[in-house]
This record gives structure tokens, sequence and C-alpha cells, in this order.
């Protein structure tokens, strides 16, 4: 669990306008939500150590 410096639960909506939009803000890009990093981040675990990983990372669920 993630928590605010006060010891509290960090909620979603908090943590998104405080940190995930101004980073976004900063990169100079726009209309970015976290979920736009899935595929990408997806496609990077995939490359770097196998589609498995990446599936099992992403929640795919797959067979043995």
């Amino acid at each position: 669990m993630f928590t605010t410096t006060a010891g509290k639960p960090l909620r979603y909506n908090h943590w998104r306008k405080s940190y995930f939009d101004s980073a976004v803000s900063a990169a100079g890009l726009a209309d970015v939500t976290p979920h736009d990093l899935r595929a990408p981040h997806g496609t990077w675990v995939a490359d770097r150590y196998g589609v498995m990983t990446a599936a099992h990372r992403l929640g795919t669920r797959t067979r043995a």
C-alpha cells in the first residue's frame, strides 16, 4: 500500500492529480492516462524479459 507523507492511504485521484498529471504536463504531453502506459510497458517487458513475463505482469491469464 502506498501512503501519503502523513501515513494515510494514497487514493488514486489524489495520486493522479498530485503526481501523474503534473509529470505528464512537465513532459509536454496532453491527455495521457495511466492506462495509456499499459501497452508500451507490456512491449518493453516482452522485449526484455519475454512474452510470458509480460503476460503475467499485465495480468493476462495464460495456461501452463
